[in-house]
């Protein structure tokens, strides 16, 4: 916002006006946009003074008068005094001076008002009373003014201009030697201030005195110096409006290398935040992938852990079967010897007995002993060889089972049928099959449950 009012205010010194309205209302925008009262009224100040010096003396004070609206919204007192003494310029310029003097009293009588802005406004006020013309009211504000520059620094330009406005005040009332006493001090001063301009006014005035004092001499040696004085201010004006001109085209250079720039900046923060956002999803899927990796590996471990389980579970079952097996073969290998020699000796028996009802009474009790030793050993080994943690899972769960219905659940366990369990047991099938009946009730199996694969995952 400075540096577009700064550009304003240089195109406004260059009577570039179109120009400096354009900065000036980019100025009052970002004023705008960002809610700056006190600003936002500064900047319409800076659009009525233009407007004022292009001769738009309605649109000046309709400025005016938008940017006091802003000041008494802000309280901004100061301000408003300024934008007060800037309305005062505008009814001296179109002829209102009475109003303009109206505006000023006021001001001027504040106590709260600043020495320097106070000497300012005395100084405005004297130069309508001088334009009235009313010199003796324009010198007193003029010397009112001068007692207040001499109290504060930095105020030695005004101070020589003051010098300059009594003497020529002086000078219209006829006073010569008093107007002589205030230009000696103002070229007393000029010599710290290097200005044409200054010097040319001083130098007129010199004429216009030595005229009213009627030494026609000195005021043509003032006069040219005066004309020489004010080709050089010309000249020096041309040559800085050219060399602002040129100092402006550099700026407007640079702002449009600094808009290139900008826009590169920009375009390298999109590509970089492109390439950012690339490398975050990028990381985040290699991070999206590793836990997955993870996952399935566990998964897999918990699976190859549940199948070696399994594995050793069968191997353990596949053991205890083969043991079991290899046994009942030794025992059916031992049972078979022994029937053997016992069918040589009931064969010899047969031989020597002539009674045939005899022979075949004693060919039936071997087959039954055969049968009996067969089963009673294969029973004992059946439940000799059972996993011991089975039955001890089996008790535990379900403690209601009698000890034949143990012994029934123990031989379903080995995947024996009903009828294998019969003979084991010495029981009819009849008998087998209540006996599962009682032991699915007691384990509160339903219809569809089959009792063998129940007692296989105990």
């Amino acid at each position: 916002m400075k540096a577009y009012k700064l550009l304003g205010d240089t195109y406004r010194d260059l009577e570039v006006y179109d120009k400096a309205n354009q900065f000036y209302q980019k100025a009052l925008f970002i004023a705008k946009k960002n809610k700056l009262d006190k600003k936002i009224g500064g900047r319409i100040i800076d659009l009525g003074n233009l407007q004022r010096e292009l001769g738009n003396f309605k649109k000046s004070l309709e400025l005016f008068a938008e940017a006091k609206k802003h000041y008494e919204k802000s309280k901004n007192y100061k301000g408003l005094a300024s934008l007060n003494g800037n309305i005062a310029a505008v009814y001296i310029s179109i002829g209102r001076e009475k109003e303009a003097i109206e505006i000023l009293v006021p001001i001027i009588n504040d106590k709260n008002i600043k020495p320097n802005m106070k000497a300012a406004l005395l100084i405005n006020l004297g130069a309508i009373y001088s334009e009235a013309p009313t010199y003796k009211t324009a010198v007193k504000y003029y010397l009112e003014a001068l007692s207040i520059i001499k109290s504060e620094k930095n105020m030695e330009r005004y101070e020589l201009m003051l010098y300059q406005n009594l003497a020529e005040s002086f000078t219209k009332m006829k006073q010569f030697d008093t107007a002589l006493f205030y230009n000696q001090k103002s070229q007393a001063m000029l010599k710290n201030i290097d200005s044409n301009e200054l010097y040319a006014n001083l130098y007129m005035l010199y004429s216009e005195i030595y005229e009213g004092k009627l030494m026609p001499k000195e005021a043509l040696k003032y006069l040219q110096l005066h004309l020489k004085y004010k080709e050089l201010s010309d000249n020096a004006k041309a040559i800085l409006k050219f060399e602002n001109i040129e100092t402006l085209n550099k700026l407007e250079n640079q702002k449009l290398d600094l808009q290139i720039k900008e826009q590169k900046i920009i375009l390298l923060e999109n590509e970089k935040f492109a390439t950012r956002t690339k490398i975050t999803f990028l990381i985040l899927l290699i991070i999206g992938i590793l836990f997955l990796s993870y996952y399935l590996i566990k998964k897999q471990r918990s699976k190859v852990k549940n199948l070696s389980h399994v594995i050793h579970q069968t191997e353990d079952k596949l053991e205890f079967t083969q043991t079991k097996t290899e046994k009942m073969v030794m025992n059916f290998v031992k049972n078979s010897d022994f029937i053997e020699r016992f069918k040589e000796d009931l064969k010899k028996v047969q031989k020597n007995t002539n009674d045939s009802e005899s022979k075949t009474e004693l060919g039936k009790l071997l087959i039954e002993f055969q049968n009996f030793k067969l089963i009673n050993d294969t029973k004992e080994e059946l439940f000799n060889e059972v996993d011991a943690q089975f039955s001890y899972k089996l008790n535990k769960k379900y403690p209601s089972l009698t000890e034949e219905e143990q012994k029934i659940c123990i031989l379903i366990y080995l995947d024996l049928k009903n009828k294998d369990i019969a003979v084991i047991q010495n029981l009819s099938l009849r008998s087998v099959e209540n006996c599962r009946y009682r032991i699915r009730k007691k384990m509160d199996l339903d219809a569809n449950e089959n009792l063998s694969v129940v007692l296989q995952n105990l």
